[in-house]
């Protein structure tokens, strides 16, 4: 592996500013290595960290790559990464990466989250490209169709609320009806509340994958007098520090 890349296996999304900069700069150059750190690489941050960067450069080689870490590495399924992180930074690859992610949502392999987070960007993705939501809507249905544990059906099923599509209301109803899917997410009242606007749909923005770096490195040295990286907008040092 080059320099830059084996920092990155090492430290993760506490990388320092300059490796980060390096490896986005190799661009295509950085890509087998990125590969191969994403699905072969040591436990830790530095396989994720590897999936952001894949995301940076978006072509189907480098979707390959995520999907293969996704369904043969990953194991963590319900951690803030995959469920808060990863739908935005999928969703960043674009309407290129429909084809990809709509087999991920569809694979009955996958962990549960992870194909709700494939889900949730390919929802991202429609709203933002609306000639590819027909393809998105269908691809869902049929995960939803397919599945066969109701948690993973209920969850795959969720991804489409996000759109507030009145033509998918009853088809969610019909699922909640039916105990196709469970209530345990979202049960009938929270779907009125939906469609009527009480609750907010997810922001599903697509995220800048070299975002978390920077956080990351925030967290890991925040200055006394700098703002909290809590998001409090109180200074480090009357807020976090030494907690």
């Amino acid at each position: 592996m080059e320099g830059p890349i084996r920092k990155l296996a090492k430290h993760g999304f506490g990388a320092d500013a300059g490796t980060v900069e390096k490896i986005a700069k190799m661009g295509e150059a950085a890509f087998p290595d990125l590969a191969r750190l994403a699905t072969e690489g040591p436990d830790g941050e530095g396989p994720t960290s590897a999936v952001h960067l894949l995301a940076v450069l978006g072509h189907y080689r480098a979707q390959l790559a995520i999907t293969s870490f996704l369904l043969e590495v990953y194991e963590d399924g319900d951690d803030d990464w995959v469920i808060e992180d990863l739908p935005r930074v999928l969703a960043y690859m674009g309407p290129g990466a429909v084809a990809a992610l709509s087999g991920l949502v569809r694979h009955s392999q996958a962990d549960m989250w992870v194909r709700h987070s494939a889900g949730r960007a390919l929802t991202s993705i429609a709203l933002d490209h609306p000639e590819h939501r027909p393809g998105v809507i269908r691809a869902i249905k049929e995960a939803v169709r397919d599945e066969k544990d109701p948690e993973a059906r209920t969850w795959v099923a969720e991804c489409l609320l996000d759109f507030v599509d009145p033509d998918l209301y009853e088809y969610y109803e019909n699922l909640l009806l039916t105990g196709t899917i469970t209530s345990d997410v979202v049960n009938a009242d929270d779907l009125e509340r939906i469609y009527t606007g009480e609750f907010l749909p997810h922001d599903l923005t697509p995220r800048d994958p070299l975002e978390l770096f920077e956080e990351t490195r925030r967290w890991n040295n925040p200055s006394k007098g700098g703002p909290c990286p809590c998001g409090s907008g109180k200074k480090y040092k009357r807020c976090c520090m030494g907690k």
